[in-house]
């Protein structure tokens, strides 16, 4: 490793209506890196015009000019099988998203770097689609995405550095603290409870909506304006009924609800097809058609904790949650801070409080990059000692590796032994399965991987053979919310399949023995063996929704022929 160069890998947190990039300085701190335009976060919002694309808070504005070539919210299409065309040319979420990461990167070799290797984050609930889709967002983008990490744990990543930093200036105990993250942010949330201590994170539980934001907040704040609006100007006509006043609206209504965290009463000012109208409306008003929203965010909360307090139960750990932390944009507004402290300020014990809501799961995501990338060098460098220095002790060996990595990454060799010794765990944030027959014939799915089981994981599972002869056997994969082992599959999406080769002959009730192996990436990979003839096959396992090989390829063309507006 040469001593002139520092290994960089950046953090990007891939949001739903906001993103942003960072890395780690020459301090070894997590740093905002600025856009093109200057901002620390980026609109994930992105306008189509002939040859070219422009992304950011200028997409937005020019929504409502063109809305039909302007497309935002796209994380809570990723996955999907959404797609779209643009002046001919087909865009997948995929895609899109990858327009946005090129914006940031842009922003980034603005400021002198070289952007590469990255890890992206997503929401905790993500199914393996989704971590596919996003990991393949930054492959389009021209990335090396190292891995597709948790937001919430990025966000305690963040939050441990700092906890660290402390106990290093003698501040605080050194006890292992279970942490909630609370995470709204534009389009998805989730609540996450982990245990935070100097040398690791370890995720306890997790869930969340990917149909659940600040995006929702809009939408209800447009229909309380649109009601008052109906009510005290019914002559104005209705703003919806045209594209482009439509667009225009949703500007308005996110400026209004920004509005509406600093003061008791805002005024927006609506375009309608018979001209300009303006409408009051108060916090209270906004508050009150919201609360089911945030009530649902209390409901998984509350489940959360429950979960952790069991969790704690059994493994005869402690049941106290030590911090409630805030992050993702949505929770500046008022109403969420409110709502946090009166259900758990007093139950818990414990004052929730913002933590760099807007910045904490990029931040986090260049931190967690940083320390794979000196635990791999570190590995690395282990090898290559030993090979060429075969009288060296063991200890010998490692104490020069840490002063080459320490050298490498220009840091104190005690803050490389730490991120050495660095662990992060998680947990699967959904139950997997496989399709089988019940008692009765029916279609079910079986679970062999429980939500919230620890990972990386490995579990197998024996089933028969239904019919005698039978050539192939289907073998299709399910990821469910559901604990039961046995699931209906109304209550799954399928996540993909494979097909396995028999051995010919076999009868009916042959044993056919199935291996679900989970990394800590949320990566499947799918084993099945004839037990009859000892027949082990490994499946390529095709992801429900996921670009083929050749989609990949096509997207990639696609978007490096795309220019970058200058704006």
């Amino acid at each position: 490793m040469s001593e002139n160069t520092k290994p960089m890998v950046y953090g990007i947190d891939l949001g739903t209506t906001y993103s942003a990039i960072s890395y780690m300085d020459e301090s070894n701190n997590a740093t905002i890196i600025n856009n093109p335009d200057g901002g620390q976060i980026t609109a994930s919002a992105v306008y189509f015009e002939e040859g070219n694309y422009i992304v950011g808070d200028t997409a937005k504005e020019s929504a409502s000019i063109d809305p039909d070539n302007f497309v935002s919210l796209i994380k809570r299409e990723i996955g999907s099988t959404w797609r779209k065309k643009f002046f001919d040319n087909e865009h997948s979420p995929e895609s899109i998203s990858a327009l946005i990461l090129k914006y940031m990167v842009k922003g980034a070799e603005k400021e002198g770097h070289s952007v590469k290797d990255v890890v992206i984050t997503c929401p905790a609930y993500f199914n393996e689609a989704e971590r596919a889709a996003t990991k393949a967002a930054g492959e389009i983008a021209g990335l090396n995405v190292l891995a597709v990490v948790d937001e919430p744990i990025a966000a305690a990543i963040s939050y441990g550095l700092g906890m660290a930093a402390q106990l290093k200036d003698g501040e605080g105990d050194s006890s292992t603290k279970q942490v909630i993250v609370y995470d709204l942010g534009g389009g998805t949330f989730d609540v996450t409870v982990v245990k935070v201590a100097p040398d690791g994170v370890q995720v306890v539980c997790s869930d969340g909506d990917h149909q659940l934001g600040g995006a929702d907040w809009d939408n209800a704040l447009r229909d309380v304006l649109l009601e008052k609006l109906n009510l005290d100007n019914p002559e104005a006509g209705d703003p919806m009924s045209d594209p482009e006043t439509a667009a225009a609206l949703l500007l308005t209504v996110e400026k209004t609800k920004k509005s509406l965290s600093q003061r008791e009463t805002a005024k927006a000012t609506i375009s309608c097809p018979d001209g300009k109208v303006k409408v009051s409306v108060t916090r209270e008003e906004f508050e009150e058609a919201t609360r089911p929203l945030l009530e649902r965010t209390i409901s998984f909360t509350d489940d959360m904790i429950a979960k952790a307090r069991a969790i704690a139960k059994d493994n005869g750990g402690s049941e106290k949650i030590d911090e409630f932390l805030l992050v993702g944009g949505s929770t500046y507004m008022p109403q969420i801070m409110a709502m946090v402290e009166s259900r758990y300020k007093d139950s818990l014990g414990v004052a929730p409080k913002l933590y760099e809501p807007n910045y904490a799961v990029s931040k986090g995501a260049a931190a967690y990059g940083n320390i794979k990338a000196i635990q791999e060098a570190f590995t690395k460098i282990i090898e290559e000692i030993r090979d060429t220095n075969p009288t060296k002790t063991e200890d010998e060996i490692k104490r020069a590796a840490e002063q080459a990595v320490a050298d490498g990454f220009r840091l104190p060799v005690t803050t490389v032994t730490e991120t050495i010794n660095t662990t992060v765990r998680t947990v699967a944030s959904k139950s997997i399965g496989i399709r089988v027959l019940n008692k009765e014939k029916k279609p079910v799915c079986f679970n062999l991987i429980k939500k919230q089981t620890p990972v990386p994981c490995c579990k197998s599972q024996q089933f028969p053979v239904s019919e005698a002869n039978a050539t192939t056997l289907p073998l299709v994969v399910y990821s469910n919310n559901m604990d039961e082992i046995a699931t209906e599959l109304d209550y799954c999406g399928e996540l993909g399949k494979a097909e396995m080769a028999l051995t010919p002959g076999l009868p009916a009730g042959a044993i056919i023995e199935v291996t679900f192996s989970l990394d800590e990436n949320g990566r499947l990979e799918l084993t099945a063996r004839d037990i009859t003839n000892n027949k082990k096959i490994n499946h390529e396992f095709t992801v429900t929704g996921a670009l083929t090989k050749e989609d990949l390829e096509e997207k990639k063309k696609i978007v490096a022929e795309l220019e970058m507006a200058e704006v």
